[in-house]
């Protein structure tokens, strides 16, 4: 098989290949590759109900595994879509498979039918929306195979369209590998029930578990604390095994927490985990769970309270009480403090207290104070004070080992000739430092021994700290600052690798699992009663690696030695002596060519050098020439066959054949040596990997970051790199929004094409409609755009190891202009460029701990005098725009003599001519918004705002409500803290204005306003009646259409539903936009408007359709739009004003009027035009407008006299009248 393969040309296989079922396609590779050795059967029971969009991945993640003997049974539980097909299809092609078909019953039960079929050694789960990584079951039965253990347990990573991770439970639980555990003596494991991360021996399954409950949700739950408490041991795994699916839509049973019928299910399963564990377990695990139940597993529900009703209320304290009843103080110490304080306020009825903590976490995170003068030393979360009716005794509040820890996160490793600096950031939650006399020490610890430590195998190594406010941001910490909290730690290499010598043999091979040194710190605080310090020490465990990626530096040989660093979760940072049995002292790349010296530390000579390229299939061998004791080759490296990827990198191993034997060879020096006698300039480029392993990337379309140089202006900056030769002419790289908001462009490329070098110019400010502004904030990653420009295909731009220092230092400040801040660092996997932007907000005051501190000045704020003037605000501070602007041009009108200020979250908001901006954040906009004496918002404030007492507050509010808003959205549909802050804002206000009667009462009821509503037209809507010709001229030549083209705007409102990967409002899009273009041909443009709370289109589809969510003020667009299309939009009563035709494009009606949000009126009785679901329905009305309008003209004229009567062109001046007027 593997000689038929190397006959067929790789872009032939590749072709075929790709038009074969999965299934066969895998029995293929699994023919062409190494399977692990049968070890016995795995049995792989998957569950299936509604998941064909999930199931072909599954099933492909494990019929491809490593693990080749298994039987995976599918059980299709009366699934109603095509599960079962898709199943039958895998079945089909790989004899591994079974498919059984049952009767919906539930997920229990479909796992135990599983089971009853499964005749495997081993038995595991996958539920069907999941996938496993390839090496999972190789894993875990070769572990149990060693072990000899009952079951393991392996890691798990969390996962949904935009990212994964690892849980911080999980990272705990599974820091490192353990065997042969029992759960007395890590009771800790019980954070982890679920099913699908499990390999069990059948046995021990039929034995200990048998079968899983059926009929209720969390039936993992009760299987596993039967395992855990039953086995005589039990493995757990560092190493990931799962990779758990989190859906977009929320339709998982497991998210699903405001459901009573699952918080009933969830205690039900508490209550039968604690009667296995009080008959088979000792009083110390029954306590580790107790913790754990009212910790963990009900955190997601004590955050339904607020969103949730009476009988839920009364069931989650129940559930509380019964678990807590005999927890003892040290148990409750087992549960961390918000968890702890959260449960204590269920379980004693302090209801309203509940939704206080959890919207003041929401809004200043969940930082606590420390105090350690109390015995035992003390948490004041910062929401301590506002809590209304609960009083925290002194063991609620008590810090224990749970939260009592010091963090270390280390951003800085580089060899500095004969040292190695590591630098970072240690701080304890909640500790003063910069009020608390401290000592930081280093320790290089060697890990196997075990018990005390004597000098040398702990070495005390001297700390310089230094204080950055940067540190506040990686903190995240409200308060108290961290910004004092930053070290460094120099480490003589040459002592610690006679340390290592000492106590451990160099090795050839390094891996994570060899005995090494760590790095810890101890941290020491002295005591006011001069007593002991208090004292804190761990490991460096946690690293942020946007300024170094992945790869950690190496340091030369010494000797023939090297001090390896490797970095995990489980270990932090540790050492290790290496001493590979070939080096390279010469190892340099010239296109295609690599020119290398080498030598054997034994007796036998180098007699050939290899390159390979696996993913590609192809190997070369040269002969070693001897030159003075060393052996020298020049290597041609072969080009990528032609159906090779061109946007992935290929890796080229390197390797001497040595007495027969092929090893690796190794770089002698320090990667920046290398790197700077290879530098990235070409698609092939030479790195080191591992404990210096020399290895080449190739890649066809490829770029290279060499330097980035900002403007001494900090308007603009310029990358510097290399292109690889395939790019061609046609450079094309841009900045890409992680967000997928946009593409920043280049304002001009340099490239030479002799050499590859490109230079690139980037603006930090852009052109939008016509103004100037400041790029969108954000991240952005630099990436080389080929072929139709697909951002998902475009190959990101990695930064060359010898350039590291002078793009991204190892502690980076932001670059702060007049209106953006902005740095530079790196991704962790690919070391790609990575831009992030932000509002130019000072940056000791942008941090949560600056925003905190200055904050404190607000009181001192409000007893000062007013001062006469305006602050408008539009959505935040998005835009300058919406009624607040027509009150600021009528004021502007009549010689306003004092400040007319705008709040902008940002440079991209775009204000009037000659009015004044203040940054959100700053201490400039606190004083504008505590000390102005008129407020005009038409939405909110920041939540820290307080009104003065000589402030007037208008709110003009952004449009008549069909949809349900405020106090009437459904309790999901809106957020806690943004619920809370609209009731806390309605007291504040002083007049609230309405568009006509009817939501003079809708808006005052759903808000909760008591005051005057001022019902005399909206503002926002005198351009609709006095806009002029030349005011839709001006308009249209803004917009880059043509005067004459009909313009279509399609406005559509958002859906609380319907989310972005990243967590965010998606743009909502009923229009084909490709057919519609298609349509419209040149007559007409579609104008398409995202709400402002959604992203938009991005960039356009063709050249008449315009994406104009980002457009300054919506009311010029309805002034020139000839047709609107929209859906529940407000904006449907302000453009009844233009007496323009209007169209409903509304799929969703039944679902959004039912369970999205609702309606107050009776829509499909009021449009006034027609309710489509389908774009050619849209195409169709607009082709028969004339007739449309004719049928809808009564229905258009009563709707614009009921919702719009006073919308007459002086409502702004009517406005004015009644506030400045008085």
């Amino acid at each position: 098989m593997h000689a038929v393969r190397r006959s067929i040309p790789h872009h032939r296989w590749e072709a075929v290949r790709d038009r074969l079922h999965p299934a066969l396609r895998q029995t293929l590779a699994a023919a062409l590759t190494p399977s692990t050795p049968s070890l016995g059967r795995v049995s792989v029971v998957v569950p299936c109900y509604n998941v064909e969009e999930y199931l072909p991945d599954c099933l492909d993640s494990i019929i491809g595994q490593k693990y080749r003997d298994l039987e995976v049974i599918v059980v299709i539980d009366g699934s109603p879509d095509a599960s079962a097909d898709i199943a039958r299809g895998y079945a089909r092609w790989d004899r591994r498979v079974m498919v059984i078909e049952q009767p919906n019953a539930g997920l229990g039960a479909a796992r135990n039918t599983g089971i009853r079929a499964a005749r495997g050694e081993f038995i595991a789960f996958v539920d069907s929306d999941d996938t496993l990584p390839p090496k999972a079951i190789a894993t875990m039965v070769s572990c149990l195979s060693t072990s000899g253990s009952d079951f393991v347990v392996g890691n798990l990573e969390r996962r949904n369209e935009a990212r994964s991770w690892v849980p911080l439970w999980a990272q705990e639980v599974h820091r490192r590998d353990r065997t042969g555990l029992t759960l007395d003596e890590f009771p800790e494991v019980l954070a982890d029930v679920f099913a699908w991360n499990k390999l069990f021996r059948r046995r021990f399954f039929d034995r200990a578990v048998g079968s899983f409950p059926e009929g209720i949700r969390y039936e993992d739950q009760e299987p596993s604390a039967k395992a855990y408490s039953s086995a005589a041991a039990f493995d757990v795994l560092h190493e990931v095994v799962y990779s758990w699916y989190v859906r977009g839509d929320g339709t998982s049973i497991t998210q699903q927490k405001s459901n009573i019928v699952d918080l009933a299910d969830r205690l039900t399963v508490m209550s039968n985990v604690a009667d296995v564990l009080r008959e088979r377990a000792s009083a110390p695990v029954l306590r580790e769970w107790q913790a754990k139940s009212v910790g963990l597993d009900l955190r997601a529900y004590y955050n339904e309270v607020p969103r949730t009703g009476e009988d839920y209320w009364h069931a989650l304290a129940s559930g509380v009480r019964a678990v807590t009843k005999d927890m003892d103080e040290h148990g409750w110490g087992l549960v961390s403090i918000h968890d702890r304080l959260l449960a204590r306020m269920v379980e004693q009825g302090h209801r309203d207290d509940i939704r206080i903590a959890l919207r003041r976490r929401s809004e200043v995170g969940d930082a606590w104070e420390t105090d350690l003068d109390a015995q035992p030393p003390q948490a004041r979360p910062l929401y301590l004070d506002d809590l209304q009716t609960y009083r925290p005794s002194a063991s609620d509040l008590a810090l224990t080992d749970v939260d009592n820890r010091m963090r270390i996160i280390g951003f800085g490793y580089e060899v500095d000739g004969d040292d190695l600096v590591v630098s970072g950031m240690a701080w304890v939650p909640g500790l003063d430092l910069a009020g608390s006399p401290s000592t930081l020490e280093a320790h290089l610890v060697d890990e196997t021994v075990e018990g005390p430590h004597t000098p040398d195998s702990d070495i005390v190594l001297s700390v310089e700290r230094f204080e950055d406010p940067t540190l506040d941001e990686l903190a995240g910490w409200s308060s108290p600052s961290q910004a004092g909290a930053g070290f460094r730690v120099r480490i003589d290499l040459a002592d610690l690798a006679a340390a290592l010598e000492a106590r451990h043999p160099a090795v050839d091979d390094v891996v994570e699992s060899h005995p090494g040194w760590h790095l810890e710190l101890e941290l020491a605080v002295a005591r006011a009663d001069g007593g002991a310090p208090h004292t804190w020490r761990s490991p460096l465990t946690s690293w942020d690696r946007r300024w170094t990626g992945n790869d950690l530096e190496v340091s030369p040989l010494h000797d023939g030695k090297r001090v390896v660093a490797l970095h995990s979760a489980a270990r932090g940072v540790h050492f290790h002596l290496f001493a590979p049995q070939v080096t390279a002292t010469t190892a340099r790349l010239e296109g295609r060519d690599l020119h290398l010296v080498a030598e054997a530390t034994g007796s036998d000579p180098i007699t050939e050098f290899t390159i390979s390229c696996g993913k590609v299939g192809l190997r070369r061998s040269f002969p070693a020439v001897a030159v003075d004791g060393r052996y020298e080759a020049t290597l041609a490296v072969p080009p990528l066959p032609l159906g090779a990827s061109p946007v992935v990198d290929h890796q080229w191993g390197v390797r001497a054949v040595v007495g027969g034997e092929s090893l690796p060879i190794v770089w002698a020096g320090s990667t920046g040596e290398l790197s700077s006698t290879s530098p990235h300039t070409g698609g092939l480029r030479l790195g080191v990997t591992g404990p210096g392993r020399v290895r080449m990337l190739d890649r066809k379309l490829h770029a290279t970051v060499h330097r980035v140089d900002v403007a001494d202006d900090l308007r603009s900056f310029t990358v510097t790199g290399y292109a690889a030769s395939d790019v061609g002419a046609q450079l094309h790289l841009a900045l890409v929004s992680d967000q997928g908001t946009g593409v920043w462009e280049p304002t001009d490329v340099r490239h030479d094409l002799a050499t590859g070098r490109f230079d690139a110019d980037f603006a930090l400010q852009t052109q939008s409609w016509g103004e100037t502004v400041a790029q969108t904030t954000g991240a952005y990653s630099l990436r080389l755009l080929h072929g139709d420009g697909d951002l998902d295909r475009a190959v990101w731009i990695p930064v060359a190891p010898h350039a590291v220092d002078d793009v991204s230092p190892r502690f980076l400040h932001w670059h702060r202009g007049s209106d953006i801040a902005f740095r530079f660092t790196l991704t962790s996997r690919a070391r790609a460029l990575w831009v992030n932007t932000r509002s130019a907000v000072p940056e000791e005051d942008w941090t949560r701990a600056g925003q905190w501190s200055v904050r404190r000045g607000i009181p001192a704020l409000l007893s000062s005098p007013i001062e006469d003037g305006v602050l408008f605000s539009t959505f935040g501070g998005r835009s300058a725009a919406d009624s607040p602007l027509a009150l600021h041009d009528e004021l502007v009108r009549r010689g306003y003599p004092h400040r007319l200020v705008w709040e902008v979250a940002d440079g991209t908001a775009v204000v009037p001519e000659g009015a004044e901006t203040v940054v959100i954040g700053t201490r400039e906009h606190l004083r504008a918004l505590h000390t102005s004496r008129h407020l005009v918002a038409n939405n909110n404030f920041p939540f820290y705002y307080s009104k003065h007492p000589d402030q007037t507050y208008v709110q003009t509010w952004h449009g008549t409500p069909l949809k349900k808003i405020g106090q009437h959205v459904p309790a999901q549909g809106l957020s806690l803290s943004y619920r809370d802050l609209m009731s806390r804002e309605a007291k504040a206000w002083d007049l609230l204005l309405a568009q006509n009667d009817f939501a003079t009462t809708t808006l005052a009821e759903a808000l909760e306003f008591e005051g005057e509503v001022l019902n005399v037209g909206y503002p926002r809507n005198d351009l609709l009646s006095t806009g002029a010709d030349a005011d839709r001229d001006r308009i249209r030549a803004r917009l880059g259409v043509p005067q004459d083209a009909r313009l279509v705007l399609y406005a559509p409102t958002w859906r609380d539903n319907v989310r972005t990967a990243t967590g965010g409002y998606a743009m909502v899009n009923h229009l084909e936009l490709d057919a519609v273009s298609h349509a419209f041909g040149a007559g007409s443009v579609l104008l398409v408007r995202g709400h402002s709370n959604t992203p938009g289109l991005g960039d356009a589809t063709a050249s008449n359709v315009v994406d104009v969510s980002r457009y300054p003020d919506i009311t010029e667009l309805m002034l020139v739009a000839d047709v609107l299309i929209t859906d529940y939009s407000s904006i449907m009563f302000d453009f009844a004003s233009t007496r323009r035709p209007m169209l409903f494009l509304t799929p969703d009606l039944a679902e959004y009027a039912g369970t999205t949000r609702g309606f107050y009126l009776d829509f499909a009785d009021i449009a006034p035009g027609p309710l489509l679901s389908s774009t050619d329905e849209v195409l169709r009305s607009l082709t028969g407008l004339p007739q449309l309008e004719t049928t809808y003209a009564d229905r258009y004229d009563s709707f614009r006299t009921t919702f719009a009567p006073r919308d007459d062109g002086r409502a702004a001046a009517r406005v004015v009248d009644a506030v400045w007027g008085r």
